[in-house]
C-alpha cells in the first residue's frame, strides 16, 4: 500500500529538522524519489510515516535506502512476513536482512561524554584517534549485539538462510563518512599497520584489539566472535545512505527543477598497488563524464569468516566486499568507483528561504584535512599540533634513498612551517623522528632528528622539544 511521506501528520513543532529542509527547492529531487520510493513500500508496523517526520526519520530514510537499493539489484521482496526488515529473493537464493542504526546520542549523555573526554586533554587528531578505536566501536557495537540476541535466525522462515544485519550510523549528522573504518575494527578485532620495504613494496600487518573502552564503557572487540554471532552471515553499511544521496538519485532519475546544479566533492577507493591515499574526485551531478551513481555505490559488506551460512558476493554485485585473509588482514574487492566520503553543493539560483537540512561540523572539517571531532583540533604545547598523514604528505618532500623499512604512525606541524613524523624502524625495532623544513624551493628536507628510542611516546616528546626550541 501506498504511503504518504509529506503531509504533515504530526504538529510543526514536532517535525524533525531534516524532513523540514526536504521543503526547500534545492532537495526537490529527493522529496520527489522518496515519494516514488514510499509509492511501492509496504509499512508493516502503521508508524513508518510519524517516525519519518519525527525522531524516526534517519532509521526510516536507511530502510527507504535499503528498499530501493534492493529492487534496484534485481532481488524481489516478499512482504508476507513481518520479520525481519527484508526478504530479498534472487537466483532462487533467499537473503534475510535485518535493518539497525546508530543513533544520536541523548543531550545528558553527550554532554557527560563531551565532559569526560575533556577531562582527559584530548583534542584533535588524539580525540579522532581514541573515538575511531573506542567511542564509535562502542557505538556500533550497542545495536549490532541487541539486534543479535532477538535470534531471528531461529525462526522458521529464516532458519538455515543467510541472515544480513544491515547497519549505517546516525548518531552525528553525517558520521557515517568517517566512521566505517571503526565499524571494520569492531566487526573483525583487528587494527593495521604497514610500511614500506626499501623498494618500496606495502607490508600491512595485523594486531589483535582486545577490548574498545571509554571511561567506564567497555566491550570486547571482535563482533563476529560473539556467541551466536556464527549465525550472522554478514554486515551490511553504507557511507552514503544520507538526503544528499536521494537528492543526487532523484536529479538522474530526472527529477531537475530548473536552475539547480549539485556538485560532488569527496575521496575514493584508489586502486593503484600497494597506494596508501584515496584519490579526491569532483564532479558535476548529471554531466557526461559523471560516474554514473547507483543505489549500490557507497556500500560495504563485511562477511563472517566463521558464518554457519555464508552469504555468495555474486548475489550482490556493484558494491564493496570485505573478508579477512590467513593473516588476519583485510582483503577486498572493491567497485572501480567506490566513494569513501563526499559532500553535495546545491546550487539553486531561485530564491527558498526554508532551512537547508543541517551540515555537521565535523563533516567539513574531514573535508578540509582536519580531524573530523566536531571541536577546534588544539595544539600540543606553544603551536605544534598533530596532523594526518595526508596533510604531513601534501608538502613537498625531499626524496632520497631509503635505507631501511619505516612505519610512520604519527605526524605533526606548527605555526613556524616546520613539519615532522615519528616512525617505528621495522629492521631493529626502535622508535625515530624528523623534523622537516622548506629550502628556498618550497621543498622540506631533513633538519633535525633523533633515534633509538623504546617508545613511540618517548619519540613524540622529543619530536615536540625539538620544534619548540
Amino acid at each position: 500500500m501506498a504511503i504518504d511521506l509529506f503531509t504533515p501528520v504530526v504538529p510543526e513543532d514536532r517535525l524533525h529538522p531534516s524532513f523540514e529542509g526536504l521543503a526547500h527547492r534545492g532537495f526537490e529531487p529527493a522529496r520527489r524519489i522518496l515519494a516514488e520510493i514510499a509509492g511501492a513500500f509496504n509499512d508493516k508496523d502503521g508508524n513508518f510515516v510519524k517516525d519519518f517526520q519525527t525522531t524516526g526519520f534517519d532509521a526510516r530514510l536507511w530502510e527507504l535506502y535499503l528498499h530501493a537499493y534492493l529492487l534496484s539489484d534485481g532481488f524481489t521482496l516478499n512482504e508476507e512476513e513481518s520479520v525481519p526488515d527484508y526478504i530479498a529473493t534472487k537466483a532462487a537464493q533467499t537473503i534475510f536482512i535485518e535493518a539497525v542504526t546508530v543513533n544520536a546520542t541523548q543531550a545528558k549523555a553527550a554532554e557527560a561524554d563531551e565532559a569526560e573526554t575533556a577531562a582527559k586533554g584530548l583534542t584533535g587528531w588524539d580525540l579522532f584517534s581514541h573515538r575511531m578505536h573506542n567511542v564509535y566501536p562502542i557505538k556500533f557495537g550497542s545495536p549490532l549485539f541487541s539486534k543479535m540476541k532477538k535470534k531471528y535466525w531461529e525462526q522458521g522462515h529464516v532458519r538455515g538462510q543467510p541472515f544480513i544485519l544491515a547497519i549505517e550510523d546516525f548518531h552525528d549528522t553525517g558520521s557515517m563518512v568517517w566512521t566505517g573504518s571503526a565499524l571494520e575494527l569492531y566487526l573483525y578485532g583487528y587494527d593495521y599497520w604497514w610500511y614500506r620495504e626499501v623498494g618500496g613494496e606495502l607490508v600491512v600487518l595485523s594486531e589483535a584489539i582486545g577490548e574498545h573502552k571509554d571511561g567506564a564503557k567497555q566491550i570486547p572487540s571482535g563482533f563476529f566472535d560473539l556467541p551466536d554471532a556464527e549465525h550472522v552471515s554478514a554486515v551490511l553499511f553504507s557511507n552514503s545512505a544520507t538526503v544528499s544521496k536521494f537528492n543526487r538519485m532523484g536529479f538522474l532519475q530526472g527529477y531537475q527543477p530548473e536552475n539547480l546544479c549539485l556538485v560532488r566533492a569527496g575521496v575514493c577507493y584508489n586502486h593503484e598497488p600497494h597506494a596508501t591515499e584515496p584519490l579526491m574526485f569532483r564532479y558535476v551531478v548529471g554531466s557526461p563524464s559523471a560516474p554514473k551513481e547507483t543505489w549500490a555505490e557507497g556500500l560495504s559488506m563485511f562477511h563472517n569468516p566463521k558464518a554457519a551460512v555464508p552469504v555468495a558476493e555474486n548475489l550482490f554485485p556493484g558494491i564493496a566486499h570485505h573478508r579477512l585473509d590467513e593473516q588476519n588482514r583485510m582483503r577486498s574487492d572493491v567497485p572501480a568507483f567506490h566513494p569513501y566520503g563526499s559532500i553535495t553543493q546545491v546550487f539553486n539560483s531561485i530564491p527558498d528561504r526554508t532551512v537547508v537540512p543541517p551540515v555537521s561540523p565535523a563533516n567539513m572539517q574531514m573535508l578540509l584535512g582536519e580531524p573530523p571531532t566536531g571541536t577546534s583540533r588544539g595544539e600540543i604545547s606553544s603551536g605544534v599540533r598533530r596532523i594526518s598523514r595526508f596533510e604531513f604528505r601534501s608538502h613537498r618532500l625531499a626524496s632520497g634513498p631509503v635505507m631501511a623499512p619505516a612505519m610512520e604512525k604519527s605526524w605533526f606541524a606548527d605555526d613556524k612551517g616546520l613539519i615532522g613524523t615519528v616512525f617505528l624502524d621495522v629492521s631493529d625495532q626502535d622508535w625515530n623522528y624528523v623534523v622537516l623544513a622548506p629550502d628556498s624551493g618550497a621543498i622540506y628536507r631533513w633538519v633535525a632528528g633523533d633515534g633509538g628510542m623504546n617508545t613511540q611516546e618517548e619519540a613524540e616528546s622529543a619530536l615536540i622539544a625539538e620544534m619548540t626550541n
